[in-house]
Formats: C-alpha cells, sequence, structure tokens
C-alpha cells in the first residue's frame, strides 16, 4: 500500500503510481527504466484537500511490481512533482516479496 498526504496549503490532485530502475550504472549510461503502474482500483486520480490522506492499494502477488529491479515507487500529483516512498521501505517490501514468492529457477 502507497499513502500519500496533501501538507497543504491547497488541493492537490494525485494521478497516477510509477516505478523507475535508475541504479547509478543506469543513470551513467542512460537506461533508466520507467513502468506505469494500472491500478484495478478506482482510487486514482483522486483529489485531496489540505490534510487528506490517500492509501493506494498495489496488487501483491506472483510476477506483480516487486518482482521488478525497483529502486523508486510513488505518486505523481497534478503539480508534475513525484513523491517516491522511501528506499528502505522499498526495500524491505521487496524483501518480504522474494520470502513469500521465492523464485523457481
Amino acid at each position: 500500500m502507497l499513502t500519500a498526504v496533501n501538507f497543504g496549503p491547497g488541493e492537490v490532485f494525485c494521478q497516477s503510481v510509477l516505478a523507475k530502475n535508475a541504479t547509478v550504472w543506469r543513470r551513467l549510461t542512460r537506461r533508466v527504466e520507467n513502468w506505469f503502474i494500472v491500478n484495478e482500483s478506482p482510487q486514482l486520480p483522486q483529489k485531496l484537500a489540505a490534510g487528506e490522506p490517500l492509501n493506494v492499494l498495489i496488487a501483491y502477488e506472483k510476477g506483480c511490481v516487486l518482482a521488478k529491479p525497483l529502486t523508486h515507487l510513488g505518486i505523481t500529483d497534478s503539480f508534475g512533482r513525484m513523491h517516491w516512498m522511501s528506499r528502505r521501505e522499498l526495500k524491505k517490501a521487496r524483501a518480504r516479496y522474494h520470502k513469500d514468492f521465492p523464485s523457481e529457477t
């Protein structure tokens, strides 16, 4: 689950969920991978007033977005800004995914 909170002062639209693989080597060679995460739920886009939270559920099943080598996962807003989850939390989520769904190789 991704959580976003509008700290104000005005309203904002949370529009989509994005993921990317942007390691230092990929940045230097200009081969950053970006993914647009399609939600099955009607949570996005959503207008948030100041102080209002938004929880976006991401599918947690074999082959979901956590199976890919991600460095960033976050939400975009109506001002074109990206709001990434912390790398520590993303690392924990990917470790949990790989523990719950071990690879078959």
